[in-house]
């Protein structure tokens, strides 16, 4: 006999979902790179906990409004922190309403 069954096991409030190849981890621990005024690029320190799907789940460390440096993260860190970036918004793909992180 075999059951189906779906189960909610909640929802966690204040964290972001940060794509998998944005977080970069060193001896320091995790980070992300994220574009801040004028367009320079800075370093900041992340908080994991768990992943959900192909995200990391970000408990602390970004702020509302952070644009995190998903893709040319190779020119980043050549440039260091400082570097000027162009800007190409990502968006995330909307979740299931059955979807829960």
């Amino acid at each position: 006999m075999y059951v189906t069954l779906n189960v909610n096991l909640g929802q966690q409030h204040n964290v972001f979902l940060v794509p998998q190849q944005a977080l970069q981890r060193d001896t320091a621990g995790a980070y992300v790179f994220v574009v801040g005024p004028g367009g320079k690029v800075k370093r900041k320190t992340v908080d994991t906990r768990d992943s959900y799907r192909n995200n990391w789940i970000v408990t602390n460390g970004l702020d509302n409004g952070d644009q995190v440096v998903v893709t040319g993260l190779q020119a980043v860190q050549v440039g260091g922190p400082g570097a000027l970036a162009r800007l190409r918004p990502e968006t995330m793909p909307p979740r299931h309403p059955a979807d829960h992180a």
